[in-house]
């Protein structure tokens, strides 16, 4: 018999974890985490609260289209995959890491905040570490919003935003870079 979800792999996922701190290491997924799952081309990210609940931008038949904050179970925000990962935020504005599941490997993600520009300057200023329930107040706060944009208000800039107060997106970072821009912050 299996676990909460009935699927060994999910029920895997979200049951080996050690509580080691490490950020090498993978770790148990906890309250107020944002978590994130390889999609085919991009990342997708949300607010975990518990398994029968994950807050985050998307439409009832996928992650793109006619999004809304929604609160959805795991296994939802899963879509049949079994590797997810937790981004770990240091206290203070700087690099945030990347706890990974279930035949992943750990990896370091992209640097937050980084490079010295205006915009990297008003990033340091609001970012602001919450607590795990301030994280999940602040995604609550947000069930219902149906402002999603690519570029500017997409599912990761709202779990960073829930998490730090800044509202930034390293996927579409990369993107900008490709093209010769710096970058697009929303304040």
């Amino acid at each position: 018999m299996f676990g909460i979800f009935g699927n060994p792999l999910i029920d895997l996922a979200t049951s080996i974890f050690s509580d080691d701190d490490d950020d090498d290491s993978p770790r148990k997924v906890q309250r107020g985490d944002v978590i994130g799952v390889a999609r085919t081309g991009y990342e997708h990210y949300g607010v975990y609260v518990s398994n029968s609940e994950v807050i985050h931008y998307t439409s009832p038949n996928s992650d793109v289209g006619d999004n809304k904050i929604m609160a959805t179970t795991f296994e939802r925000f899963m879509r049949g995959a079994s590797d997810f990962f937790i981004l770990n935020f240091p206290d203070e504005a700087g690099k945030a890491t990347k706890s990974v599941g279930i035949g992943a490997r750990s990896i370091m993600a992209p640097d937050i905040l980084k490079g010295p520009s205006i915009f990297d300057l008003l990033r340091k200023i609001d970012y602001k570490r919450y607590s795990a329930n301030e994280i999940v107040s602040r995604a609550r706060s947000k069930l219902g919003e149906d402002r999603y944009s690519l570029l500017f208000n997409n599912c990761e800039h709202f779990a960073i935003w829930c998490a730090t107060n800044v509202k930034e997106s390293q996927q579409i970072q990369k993107v900008l870079e490709g093209t010769g821009r710096r970058s697009i912050v929303t304040y």
